[in-house]
C-alpha cells in the first residue's frame, strides 16, 4: 500500500523490512557484491554509501551527472570499462544535489543496466514527498533492482523503518544478509509503521510534511535564490 503510488503492485513476498535504510543499503551491498567489485554512483553522492562501501571493500566508481542525476553516456562507459556489480542511484530529490530522474532518464538507466547486465540499488526515501512521483526504477526494471523506501524522511525521522522491495531470487539472500547486518527491526516500531498504514495515519502525516517542506522551500528560495531543489525537496544545493 505505502510503495503502490511509485512501485505499482507488488508481491507482499517481495518486500523485506529493515531498521532503517542504511542497514538496507549495508545489507544490499552485502549480499550483492564481494571484496573487490565496483559500485557506479554519481560523483557527489550519499556519504552513506562510502561507508558502507568502504568497510566492505568495494570500489566506487564516480558517474558524471547532470540535473537529472546519472548522465547515460558515463554511466554507459562505466559499465563496459568498469564491469560493476551495480548501480547506486537516488532517483528523486537526490542526496546532496537533488537531482531528479524524469521518466525517459529512469527509463536510460534501466536500459543499460540490462544491457550490462548490472544490479540497480534504488535508495528512494522522498519519491512520496511528491505528490505525482515518477515510476521507480524498480518498477521499470523489478528483475533487477532493489528498493530501499525509508519512512524516517516522509513521516518522523524516529520512525526506523524501511522496506526493502526486491526480485524474488533475492528475498532470501537478502533476507541472510539483514539478518547479518542488524538482526531484526524493532517489532513494535514496525507494528507502528503498519498499523499507521493501514488505518491511514500515514497518508495524513506525510500530507503534513509535505506541507511543511513546501512551506520552507519557499523561505529557502527566499533566503537563497540560486540554490536548487524541487518544491517538495527536505534540502536544497547551492551551486558555488
Amino acid at each position: 500500500a505505502w510503495l503502490g503510488p511509485v512501485l505499482g503492485e507488488t508481491a507482499a513476498e517481495r518486500i523485506l523490512v529493515a531498521p532503517g535504510a542504511q542497514a538496507g543499503l549495508a545489507a544490499s551491498l552485502f549480499a550483492l557484491c564481494r571484496p573487490g567489485d565496483a559500485v557506479v554512483a554519481q560523483s557527489l553522492s550519499y556519504p552513506g554509501l562510502r561507508e558502507a562501501a568502504e568497510r566492505l571493500g568495494l570500489k566506487l566508481l564516480a558517474c558524471d551527472a547532470d540535473t537529472e542525476g546519472l548522465l547515460p553516456a558515463d554511466l554507459e562507459r562505466l559499465c563496459a570499462t568498469g564491469r560493476p556489480r551495480a548501480i547506486y542511484a537516488i532517483p528523486t530529490m537526490q542526496n546532496p544535489t537533488t537531482a531528479t530522474m524524469g521518466p525517459e532518464r529512469r527509463r536510460q538507466v534501466a536500459r543499460i543496466a540490462a544491457a550490462h547486465d548490472v544490479w540497480i540499488i534504488e535508495d528512494d526515501p522522498y519519491a512520496r514527498l511528491s505528490p505525482a512521483p515518477h515510476p521507480a526504477l524498480a518498477a521499470l526494471a523489478p528483475e533487477r533492482t532493489v528498493h530501499l523506501s525509508s519512512l524516517s524522511k516522509c513521516l518522523t525521522p524516529g520512525l526506523r523503518i524501511a522496506f526493502v522491495a526486491c526480485p524474488p531470487s533475492l528475498v532470501a539472500p537478502l533476507g541472510e544478509a539483514l539478518r547479518a547486518v542488524e538482526l531484526e527491526p524493532a517489532p513494535l516500531m514496525a507494528a507502528v509503521a503498519a498499523a499507521w498504514i493501514r488505518e491511514g495515519v500515514a497518508e495524513r502525516l506525510l500530507g503534513g510534511v509535505r506541507a511543511e517542506a513546501q512551506a520552507r522551500r519557499i523561505l529557502a528560495a527566499e533566503a537563497l535564490p540560486a540554490a536548487v531543489g524541487p518544491p517538495e525537496s527536505l534540502h536544497v544545493w547551492l551551486p558555488l
